[in-house]
């Protein structure tokens, strides 16, 4: 049959390119064809039919949009999907219930969803874009460890990133700038109210980068919101330290001062205060690393045993 078809069309009136382009179109669309017949043969009940639409085979009469709006549609009739994995293991990341070089079994995660691996993957993917996860040679998949030997230069580029988005927002705001910023230290004060830290971890990041839109410099803002990011995972440590300890404070009487300092366009102690709450960051995270819970345990008593 196919070649017959084939014959008819070296027959007609096609020449040249726009032959050659016929043929290519209609031969691919034979192969997809078979493929999809031998799908169905493979897989003989209704399930095995929607699997195949979940996987990415064209049914007759159906595109490529339609698939994609029949796969988002089943996945959001269902409530779940790769999107839902994402958002769990992201918040399990950051809130360190997670920890950081544990091994993510790629079966154990779909069975613990309830879902095929597919999805598992893709989630998997889109945790390594945001630093969260890191995939070893033998194609593991771990919780990206802590480098807390990089932390020093880490900090070193947040103090820069920090300190040029804010003095960009003190000279460049504009009064709906004002607005956003004003709503997302709200938001992070309410945060701070219910003691939810990875809300306020949340809140904290989107202040910042409500202060580097405002900043008006898209690279520059990306850069700053890739720190803020990588850093959240400390930040948590950061504020469990303060709520545990009642050693140093949180960071929202800065934040309403990086505020007035914008508002009133002074580029200088915008700048300044940029500085220090970087460094308030940097020395409670110091001073949480020094912790040692063994302090006034008295062990003179103590003898080795023989």
């Amino acid at each position: 049959m196919h070649l017959s078809y084939y014959s008819k069309l070296q027959g007609d009136s096609l020449t040249g390119i726009k032959l050659k382009d016929h043929v290519v179109r209609q031969r691919n669309r034979l192969i997809l064809d078979n493929i999809e017949h031998a799908a169905y043969r493979r897989q003989g009940d209704d399930n095995a039919i929607k699997r195949q639409s979940t996987y990415g085979i064209l049914r007759p009469g159906m595109t490529r949009t339609r698939l994609m709006e029949d796969d988002t549609h089943t996945r959001r009739a269902k409530g779940t999907g790769w999107r839902h994995i994402y958002e769990t293991l992201h918040d399990e990341i950051l809130t360190l219930k997670l920890q950081p070089g544990q091994l993510l079994d790629e079966t154990s995660i779909a069975e613990r969803f309830k879902m095929s691996r597919s999805p598992v993957r893709e989630a998997l993917i889109w945790l390594a874009g945001d630093d969260l996860v890191v995939t070893l040679q033998n194609r593991s998949t771990i919780v990206a460890p802590i480098d807390v030997l990089s932390f020093p230069k880490y900090v070193e580029a947040l103090d820069v990133a920090q300190r040029l988005n804010t003095r960009l927002a003190a000279e460049l705001r504009s009064e709906m700038d004002i607005a956003a910023i004003a709503q997302r230290q709200k938001d992070f004060e309410d945060a701070v109210g219910k003691a939810d830290w990875l809300k306020m971890s949340e809140a904290n990041m989107q202040f910042h980068m409500a202060i580097a839109h405002a900043g008006k410099n898209p690279y520059i803002a990306a850069f700053y919101e890739r720190l803020l990011k990588q850093g959240r995972r400390m930040l948590h440590l950061h504020f469990e330290f303060l709520e545990r300890t009642s050693d140093g404070y949180l960071l929202t009487d800065e934040h309403n001062d990086m505020l007035e300092a914008i508002r009133q366009k002074d580029i200088e102690r915008a700048d300044d205060l940029a500085h220090a709450h970087t460094r308030q960051f940097r020395d409670n995270f110091f001073d949480f690393m020094k912790e040692n819970y063994a302090t006034g345990v008295n062990l003179t008593g103590l003898r080795r045993s023989a």
